[in-house]
């Protein structure tokens, strides 16, 4: 889609969330529906981070997942590296939210309407006071009221570590057939760090051997989680240390599985 077009698309219904979480919206906005979901659910898994167990093993990734396509770009730019629709899901977490930063997400907008098959997904992660802006930036309509990404589901990633962190997981889906509708819908996923907890988000969305981009892959969370849970992967960022720092990762990932391999063990 042409920016200029996205530029000029009209506003949708206007939310607002204030400093102490109340949600004001004129008319009828999903986003209200979402963090009052979000909050119960981070309600759910306060409760049960004292109960989980700590130190679970590092994930381990496939060898050749230390070989994944990793690019020093921006979002926009790897649209020229990728394909037309020949994704299965762009997943991603963007921690720092706010209006000056819309842009990032208008880019992942657009690679995504670029890469993703028909029925592919986008997996957002955020923080949770900023769905209301996510939402309407991800799903917004274009100037003839089309919506190439509809909202899906609000999924809840738990970090049980010391802090018992969790982040809200937006999805939504390209127009076409659900060619992923066998999968199981969790809501819900608990694990000692945020990697493992994309690791069965993931999997839980997709089916085995789909291939997955994050072309904003920070320190490579998202894609050792992915390429633990059986997926192929292919990512980006705009900040070389970033690009280095998902390598490393990966490499460490492929390491634990090959000694796991020679010590007779079992990869994770």
């Amino acid at each position: 889609m042409a920016r200029a077009a996205r530029d000029a698309r009209q506003p949708l219904k206007r939310a607002t969330v204030h400093r102490a979480g109340e949600l004001e919206a004129e008319g009828a906005d999903p986003a209200d529906a979402v963090r009052q979901r979000a909050e119960t659910e981070a309600t759910r898994q306060t409760a049960g981070v004292a109960e989980r167990s700590k130190g679970s093993s590092p994930l381990s990734v496939p060898a050749h997942a230390a070989a994944a396509h990793l690019h020093v770009c921006s979002a926009e730019a790897l649209r020229k590296e990728v394909a037309a629709e020949s994704i299965d899901a762009v997943v991603t977490a963007l921690h720092r939210v706010r209006p000056s930063r819309r842009q990032v997400f208008w880019d992942l907008l657009e690679f995504a309407e670029h890469a993703v098959r028909a029925g592919g997904l986008l997996l957002v992660g955020c923080p949770g006071r900023a769905l209301a802006d996510v939402i309407r930036w991800l799903a917004e309509p274009d100037e003839d009221g089309n919506v190439a990404l509809k909202y899906s589901s609000l999924l809840a990633g738990v970090e049980t570590g010391d802090k018992g962190d969790w982040f809200p997981v937006l999805v939504f889906r390209k127009k076409g057939s659900d060619a992923q509708s066998a999968r199981r819908r969790s809501t819900l996923f608990q694990a000692d760090t945020s990697t493992d907890a994309w690791r069965q988000i993931v999997r839980a969305w997709l089916q085995a051997g789909s291939d997955v981009a994050d072309p904003y892959c920070g320190s490579g969370d998202v894609l050792v989680g992915a390429a633990a849970a059986g997926m192929k992967i292919i990512g980006a960022d705009a900040d070389e240390a970033n690009v280095t720092a998902t390598r490393a990762a990966l490499e460490a990932a492929a390491r634990r599985s090959a000694n796991a391999v020679v010590s007779g063990g079992y990869a994770t």
